[in-house]
């Protein structure tokens, strides 16, 4: 063999080996870093012939060990576990404030108590001392339920304030892959450079698609291309730096007032791309991500769980507020209904029975049509909204044409008076008025037992309506309590009708129509309050089982991705010792073909 022929296999071996001590040396340096995947360097198998068969490589290209279809499933599967467990967290939380069964301040607990006391004051309602106590437990239930629709509140703020954070965060990291983007569009392909940029690029889509349920296309020149998966289709890179904006709406608004009425900016989420800019608060109905489930939290789970303690808050101050009024007819068979006596919230309910069926119709009073039709869930087919504001004539012609066939009704010459009269096959006819507290043009109601701060609680269907919130509001009427009437109603001291009353309808199946946002539980108002402890409970359960099971199928997923991309040090050290000893005897070759070729000269001299 020629000695130029051997020189230049020795010379690509000690390269070979160079290379290799230094791509293996940079895999064990980095072993662990965040992101890195093992590089191993590809040979080209087209070598340039040399003599006697020896040959010398070519450069060769650097490439990346690592599952592509594990990566995406491991992309995919981490934010669907970060949105569960975010939800999980929340939930939990919000079922704690309940208390547990054996807490004092349990809310169920605070329910019985003030029915147990209730009870016993019928029996001796003239016991001053159990009258204190008994307004007492009031003003307790009053007090949590305040701290609940607090507790609701003050996560919510907390939503908004994650919801803020993640922008910040996310905003941040669309500037690093930006640059990383342009950084992988000027290296050159195959490169160490351009294989650790794509490590961060990975690794920067990888934090992204933890909060933003992403779509993730790569372009052939290694650049990434992202959409939101739902709603608008705009890239995050392309022709201009990407960015969301949010501006939190904050609680109160979310909670109490009217979501139509929000600024334009307050509680959406935009996102600009160069000039354009779009509201992309639509895409994030999509719970696979952290942004998805933070608003679902804002926007369905919070206020459905204050939605539910105004429902309940509703109950207790109609329980205990009514008053209920069944009309006697006259001689002729005649019921003489006064809607002046009615004002806004108050019912008037009709039993009856038509050719042997038994139908329940509510009227439901408001102050004009603005606020027909009623709310969705109040209506059922049976109940409706009834315009305070018309006169005789007018009610009297509203009545005739949904109820005439089974009831005559006529005007009296007075200006709001009508009687009603069952028409032949019509029978059993029972008319009853459901007035809140101090509701009757007379005045002759009992003092109310919770209020809506210092004002009456009417149940107004204004825009918002009054329950909106009300949880939030409602308190024991401690300055009512001094009245004497406040026990008694009408009554005489020591009479224990209003008490009676109270504890009857304590116990009343309350209807569904109260509970827009919940069925009924079939129960008074102590099922009521467990119905809606359980519901909290069984949903926070849920939620934390679907929270484990979605985080042990990532953390599995997980850990098999991080064990394809590790770098398994017994391999390179034992790798690095191969490539040590073919570059030291490359370079004993080297070395005897120099010692060789010198000889040869001074022969040759």
């Amino acid at each position: 063999m020629a000695l130029s022929s051997a020189f230049n296999a020795a010379l690509g071996g000690l390269r070979i080996a160079s290379l290799g001590l230094e791509l293996t040396s940079t895999n064990i340096a980095r072993a662990g870093e965040p992101g890195y995947t093992r590089k191993v360097r590809n040979w080209d198998s087209e070598t340039k012939p040399f003599d006697r068969g020896f040959a010398a490589p070519r450069s060769p290209t650097i490439s990346r060990v690592f599952d592509a279809a594990l990566q995406t499933l491991v992309r995919d599967l981490g934010g669907a576990a970060e949105a569960e467990a975010i939800k999980s967290a929340y939930l939990a939380r919000l079922a704690s404030a309940f208390g547990g069964p054996d807490d004092p301040g349990h809310f169920v607990q605070l329910v019985s108590d003030l029915r147990s006391h209730l009870s016993q004051l019928a029996q001796t309602p003239e016991a001053d001392g159990l009258r204190h106590e008994t307004g007492e437990r009031a003003q307790r239930l009053a007090s949590r339920m305040r701290e609940l629709s607090d507790h609701a509140r003050t996560m919510l703020d907390e939503v908004e304030g994650d919801i803020g954070a993640r922008v910040e965060a996310i905003n941040a990291r669309l500037v690093a892959l930006a640059d990383v983007n342009r950084a992988i569009g000027l290296a050159r392909d195959g490169s160490e450079d351009f294989q650790n940029l794509a490590d961060r690029r990975d690794l920067l889509v990888m934090h992204l698609a933890r909060d933003l349920d992403l779509t993730v296309r790569e372009k052939d020149n290694g650049q990434v291309a992202l959409n939101l998966r739902a709603g608008p289709v705009l890239s995050l890179h392309e022709g201009a730096l990407a960015r969301f904006s949010y501006t939190p709406a904050g609680s109160v608004a979310l909670l109490h007032g009217a979501q139509g009425n929000l600024q334009s900016e307050a509680g959406k989420l935009y996102l600009g791309v160069g000039q354009q800019k779009q509201d992309v608060s639509r895409a994030m109905q999509s719970e696979r991500a952290a942004l998805g489930a933070l608003f679902a939290l804002r926007d369905q789970i919070l206020p459905e769980s204050q939605a539910r303690l105004d429902d309940f808050a509703h109950a207790l101050a109609m329980t205990f507020g009514r008053s209920e009024q069944r009309l006697s007819p006259s001689d002729g068979g005649a019921f003489t209904l006064d809607l002046a006596d009615l004002r806004s919230g108050d019912q008037v309910r009709f039993v009856l029975r038509v050719d042997g069926q038994v139908q329940r119709v509510t009227l439901v009073g408001v102050e004009s049509d603005a606020a027909l039709p009623l709310p969705e869930g109040a209506s059922d087919g049976t109940r409706y909204g009834f315009d305070l504001s018309l006169d005789a004539p007018q009610a009297a012609l509203w009545l005739r044409e949904r109820f005439g066939d089974a009831l005559s009704v006529r005007e009296t010459g007075e200006a709001k008076r009508l009687e009603i009269i069952p028409r032949a096959g019509t029978s059993d006819l029972d008319i009853a008025l459901w007035q809140a507290s101090a509701g009757l043009a007379d005045q002759s109601t009992a003092v109310p037992f919770f209020l809506d701060g210092n004002a009456i609680y009417r149940d107004a269907r204004g825009e918002p309506a009054q329950r909106k919130g009300f949880a939030s509001r409602i308190r024991f009427n401690s300055d009512g309590a001094r009245d004497p009437s406040f026990w008694v109603g009408r009554g005489e001291a020591g009479d224990p009708t209003r008490l009676l009353g109270m504890l009857a309808r304590f116990d009343e199946a309350v209807g569904e129509a109260f509970l827009p946002h919940g069925r009924s539980s079939g129960g008074g108002l102590e099922a009521l309050a467990g119905h809606f402890v359980a519901y909290e409970s069984a949903r926070a359960a849920s939620a934390g089982a679907q929270a484990e099971q979605v985080g042990a199928s990532f953390a599995g997923f997980e850990a098999r991705y991080h064990e394809s991309l590790s770098v398994d040090l017994d391999v390179e050290l034992a790798q690095l010792q191969r490539l040590q000893q073919a570059y030291l005897a490359n370079a004993r070759v080297l070395s005897m073909i120099g010692e060789a070729e010198r000889m040869l000269l001074s022969a040759l001299s």
